[in-house]
């Protein structure tokens, strides 16, 4: 299986593995994250099959993974307002 990314905006990805799957990671680092796992303490590498890994878990369909996508955006740059 190959995942590739759909939408990225830094640090999110939107990915798919072009079977009607689709999942939302963070990427930092060299490493890539389940955005909704938080029992997974370490990511897994930046790569496709990293990818596949961390989202293994995340798989959703295209328009609940899009709101994830976009609420996950959002909320990091409301974030970064109230830190900074």
């Amino acid at each position: 299986m190959s995942v590739k990314i759909l939408k990225e905006d830094e640090p999110f990805r939107l990915v798919t593995d072009g079977r009607g799957h689709y999942a939302v990671l963070e990427a930092r680092w060299g490493h890539v994250y389940p955005v909704h796992r938080h029992d997974c303490c370490c990511g897994c590498d930046d790569t496709p099959e990293g990818m596949e890994q961390a989202a293994s878990k995340e798989w959703a369909r295209a328009t609940q993974a899009m709101a994830e996508f976009d609420f996950a955006r959002q909320s990091e740059q409301r974030f970064a307002e109230i830190i900074w």
